[in-house]
Order: structure tokens, then sequence, then C-alpha cells
């Protein structure tokens, strides 16, 4: 009793404490759809969540029968390597590629209310991930056997990784492959283990007492058991891998094209070994190495990889989606795009990500200005969406599955204050003005946020310059495709947010329109639009940008006689070292009082204060109480430059 009792506490502690074993112990897609597990970047230490389709796919998003019956639909197949556990789902090289096909010219459609966006509601293509932890060519194969869909997949993709013959070593003495005498070749079903040895997988304290016996044999603990693999047996000889890999690849080759489709065989970096051994020059392959080395020259994986561990990051999968999209233009007959077309699309993808509220952790890019250069003030063919739409697709399931806590909780924040704007439908923003709640009670059944008439967006920005390479905007930023998401029914409301830019705004225009076909002309008319001010900062008294555009209005409603009788400080900090005033150190200092510049109107105090012309980093502003130790009765910063500018301005 003693012992077991140690023994549950020690599972406990594993599990709670130290879940490095989580991922061998349930693999995340290993056999069933929908699963809801986390996993942790290793760098970062965000979690973030593996979900799984219907397909067994480690996809945040499911595919209908109908859209794989009108799409082009291209399987990738590969290790942990596509299958990229440790990073959140739409990192991974085969979404960014599903996008940037969709996003082609040729691809762009009218929708049914006749707006232009790039992409068919009915994808023309679908890039479909059935990467898998730990999987060699053999086990990969096998899955590409059992699938369901296998005879809908227009093209099927396996990812070389440079392990992947050690794997089949291990398949061999499994029993998933056999080599038999005479050249004589065959595949089968991994044998079932005994209920025991089931039960035994199933426990973390197995693969620690595993790890334990491969230190004390002087070897190297098993990788975190990461990727879901069991330990190694005994396995066969590097010459019969090598053959049994050229054998298996043909088979499969075959065997794809009897079924009406085609086959492509993809080096990842630094893997064309494998293929040189196992297949030889004659076997027609698509190396990632020279399309890395053309855009990244001299590279090294260590360039691509986790400070702390050696799979791919986002930056890697990245590069990994442009090269394949260009060995696609030419597999699938597009017309081949310009460079900056496709970095402005890809930008618009990645972009859509860092500006979610769901993901506003995730904010890794491969370089500090990547965001802000790649592809910007490029003109495209057809406007790409930004923002909500992209979320949507690609973290459908997640959206769909979770009650989103965070959402709720900035919803029911954000409605805690008095709607900024009060029409057909009431509108709400947060304390940090990044989210906007519609709600509408009572709520028709069926009513989406577009049911009733498209949404429109419009945002200025406190900076002009903001505005400038949007689409469709002349002095403000049009959001008109995006970010609507979230759409919730319950107690008879309708309940849904937009996210805004995470830049200062002087103002939001928003509200519902209809268009129309006239001859030759689309004419717009609006249902219903509200114009209101967006806070810049929000404490005791609220700030609002001038209507000028060159200064700040404060607001504190009710008005006390108290509230006009502390000081007002005002620092502001220059972009260039050159602005400072003389003998300022680090910011303009405009401090100033009530008297000349506050006013009483309809019970509210307004006072405005005007700023200085040079580009500004940020302010610094609130109220202070003089004395012999003055004291700051509230305080605000408003940014009104990029994370860039912020770091380099920043005392």
């Amino acid at each position: 009793l003693s012992v077991a009792i140690g023994l549950a506490a020690c599972e406990l502690a594993l599990r709670l404490f130290h879940p490095r074993y989580a991922l061998a112990v349930e693999p995340p897609c290993a056999s069933w759809p929908n699963t809801s597990q986390r996993a942790r970047n290793p760098d970062t230490g965000t979690t973030h969540y593996l979900l799984c389709n219907d397909l067994g796919g480690r996809q945040s998003r499911n595919f209908t029968a109908a859209s794989l019956a009108k799409a082009v639909n291209i399987g990738f197949f590969g290790d942990s390597l596509t299958e990229n556990f440790l990073m959140p789902a739409q990192y991974s090289y085969t979404e960014p590629l599903d996008y940037l096909l969709n996003a082609h010219p040729a691809a762009a459609v009218k929708d049914n209310d006749g707006a232009v966006t790039t992409g068919a509601p009915s994808p023309a293509f679908n890039v479909l991930n059935f990467g898998a932890a730990g999987y060699g060519p053999a086990r990969a194969y096998v899955r590409w056997r059992d699938l369901p869909v296998r005879r809908q997949l227009a093209h099927v993709f396996y990812a070389v990784w440079r392990n992947d013959l050690d794997d089949l070593r291990n398949a061999i003495r499994n029993g998933v492959v056999w080599l038999g005498g005479g050249g004589r070749f065959g595949v089968r079903h991994a044998r079932r283990a005994p209920p025991w040895q089931r039960m035994l997988s199933r426990l973390h304290l197995t693969y620690l007492v595993i790890d334990a016996r491969r230190v004390l044999a002087g070897g190297a603990p098993h990788h975190s058991n990461a990727e879901g693999e069991r330990p190694a047996r005994p396995r066969a000889s590097h010459r019969e891998a090598a053959l049994v890999f050229g054998k298996l690849v043909r088979r499969w080759k075959r065997e794809v094209e009897a079924e009406g489709g085609a086959f492509h065989v993809v080096v990842l970096p630094e893997s064309s070994q494998v293929t040189d051994v196992a297949l030889g020059a004659e076997f027609g392959v698509l190396d990632l190495h020279g399309c890395f080395e053309a855009a990244m020259p001299g590279f090294s994986y260590a360039d691509l990889r986790f400070a702390k561990d050696w799979h791919w990051t986002p930056a890697a999968n990245m590069m990994a989606a442009t090269c394949l999209y260009r060995y696609l233009e030419g597999v699938l007959g597009l017309p081949a795009r310009a460079d900056e077309h496709l970095a402005s699309a890809r930008n618009a993808y990645y972009q859509a990500f860092l500006d979610s509220l769901a993901w506003e952790g995730e904010r890794y890019m491969p370089t500090a200005d990547w965001s802000q250069s790649a592809g910007a003030g490029v003109p495209t063919p057809n406007p790409v969406p930004i923002g909500g739409a992209i979320v949507a697709k690609y973290l459908a399931l997640e959206l769909g599955r979770a009650k989103d806590e965070r959402w709720v909780r900035a919803v029911r924040a954000a409605r805690e204050a008095a709607p900024l704007a009060t029409s057909v439908w009431d509108v709400y923003a947060n304390a940090g003005g990044r989210l906007l709640v519609y709600a509408k009670s009572p709520c028709p059944e069926y009513l989406s946020p577009t049911a009733a008439g498209r949404f429109f967006l419009h945002v200025a920005p406190f900076t002009p310059e903001r505005a400038a390479g949007h689409v469709g905007g002349i002095g403000f930023v049009n959001l008109d495709g995006g970010p609507f998401a979230y759409l919730r029914r319950a107690e008879e409301e309708c309940v849904f947010s937009a996210r805004l830019p995470d830049y200062p705004l002087s103002w939001v225009r928003t509200g519902q329109y209809t268009a129309r076909r006239e001859g030759a002309q689309t004419v717009y008319d609006n249902l219903w639009s509200v114009r209101f001010a967006m806070p810049l900062a929000h404490s005791i008294w609220t700030v609002y940008a001038s209507a000028d555009g060159r200064g700040l209005d404060y607001v504190k409603t009710p008005c006390r006689r108290a509230d006009t009788q502390a000081r007002f400080f005002l620092h502001v900090y220059p972009l260039r070292a050159a602005d400072l005033p003389a003998a300022a150190p680090r910011y303009a200092n405009l401090d100033f009082a009530w008297e000349g510049k506050g006013a009483l109107v309809d019970g509210d105090c307004r006072v405005s204060a005007a700023l200085p012309d040079f580009p500004i980093a940020f302010v610094r502003t609130g109220q202070y109480r003089g004395g012999v130790v003055p004291r700051r009765l509230w305080n605000a910063r408003i940014d009104l430059a990029g994370e860039r500018a912020r770091r380099v301005a920043a005392p």
C-alpha cells in the first residue's frame, strides 16, 4: 500500500508540475478527432491548443465533404516538422500555403453580396496537414493508405527529414514494413500491443523510468518524449533501411498515380542525403535547401530552429510555405505572381494573427521589423482581407469549441461602462480601446452580423501617416472586411466584437449598409451609422484626440471642483533627440493648470492641450498635487509610434 501511494503521488506530481511526457502519454491526433490538449512553446513558455479535425489532422479547421469535392486538395504527410505541435496551428507551413494559394488573383471571386474578396467562399484549394510526430515513411504511408479521403487528394506530398532512415529501421523491427527474400516488400499495420503494455504507456512514470535507464546506461534522456515516440528497439541495418525506403516511396507513388493523383517528395533542409542514398538522382524531388539558400545565403539550420528545441520556428515554416507556393504555381498552372505581391499577401496573413485578441501572446515574427517592412505599401491586384476573416477560417475549430474565456471577460469589461454610441446596435469599447463590442436586444432568430446588411468600420489613426497605403480610405483605415468575429446569442441578445488596430485612434465610424446594382454601378445605402471619438487613455479623466488632431482633450464626468484644482502634467517624448528643447534631458515638459485651458460644458470638465509639431514617440500625462513631496493623482501613457520607435525613445 505504501509503494502504491508513493507511485501514485509521483505520477500525480509528474502530471501537474513536470508534464514533459504529456504528448507521449496521449499523442494529440492518434486516433480521435477534436481532441483538446495544450503544448508549450519551448522558448517563450506560452501554451497553445492542439486540436485535430475530423480527418485526424492537426489543424484548427475542418474540411467538409462539399469543400473537398469542389476544391483541389493537397495533402502533406510527414513527421513532427509537418505537424508542428510546438507552435499554434496557424504557423504551420500548410496554413500560410493554403492562404497564399487561395489569395492568388486567379482564385478571386465575387461573394453573394457582390463585394470582391480574395479566395472563393468554397476554396479553390485545400491544403491538409496529416503530419504526425514520430512518423517515419512507413507509418506515414500506412496513414495515407487508411485515410478515408485519400482518393480526393489531387496531390500527395511526403516531407522527408534526415532522421527518416532511422525511423524506418525501427518500423522494420516493429513489423510495420518487411523485406523478404528475392526483394519482396510488404507493409502491414503495426502489431497491437498487449493490454498491460498499453496501460503502462499511459503513465508518465513509465517514460521517467525509461529516461533513467538511458542516463544510467550513458545515453541522453529521450527528448522529453515530446514527439510521442516510444522507446527505441534494436533496428535494421542502414543499408536495409535505405533499400526499403526506395521501394516504399516508389510503391506509394504508383498507388497515388493509379488513383488519379500526383505524388511529390519534398526534402526539408539539410536532409538531401536521405534521398541521395535511398532514391538516387532518377527520382525527381523538391529540395527546399536550395530555396532556403537563395533567400538566406549561407543559412544554417541553427538559424531556423528554436533556441531550446531542434524543431522549426515559425520563420522556417513561413519560408517553407513560400518555397512550396512557388513550386505549386508551376504544378497547378497558376500565373506567376511578382515577389512584392506575394510578400504583401503573406504579410496580410501573419498580420491577422498579430492583431487577434485571442492570440495576442503569440507575437513571434522572423525579425523585429518584419511585420512593418514586408510588402508595406505594395499595391496588389486584389485587396487582401486582413484580420478576423483570416483568423476565423484558420482557427475555426478553436474559436468554435471554446467558450473563449478571454473574449467573454473582455466583452463583460467593455459593457460595464456606458455605450459609446447607440443606434440599431449598441457599441461599447473596452478600457484599452482595442475591442469594440456590438450588442442588440432582442436578438432575432438566426441573426448574424451581416444578415441585415454588411457592417462597415472606419478608423482614423491619431497619427495620419498610418492611414497611408491602406486600401479604400482617405485619411482613415477601412476595416469593412473584418475583423468581425465571435458571434454569441445568449438570453435573447446578439453580441459580437471587432478587433481594432493597436495604435491610437482619433475617431471611429461604424454601421451597416446594403449594396445594390444600378446599371453598371454599385449603390451603397447606409442603414445606420455612428461616429464617436475613441479614448486614447482612460483613468479618472478620459483623454481623447482633439478635433483638429493636433492636441489632447481631457474629459471628466461628473465635474467636481476638486478635479480642477490639481495641476496637469504633460510630458512629450520625441522620436528624434534633435527635437528636444534646450536643457530638456528626455522630454518636452508642457505642464499646465486648469485656468485658461479648462471649461465646464454640460456638467463635464473639459480641458484642451496642444501638442508639438515634431514626431512623437509617446506621451505621459495626468494630474499631481504640489508640496514638499508632489503626489500623482493619476497618470497615463499614450503611445503614438510603433513598437520599434517606442523601444528607441523609451527612457
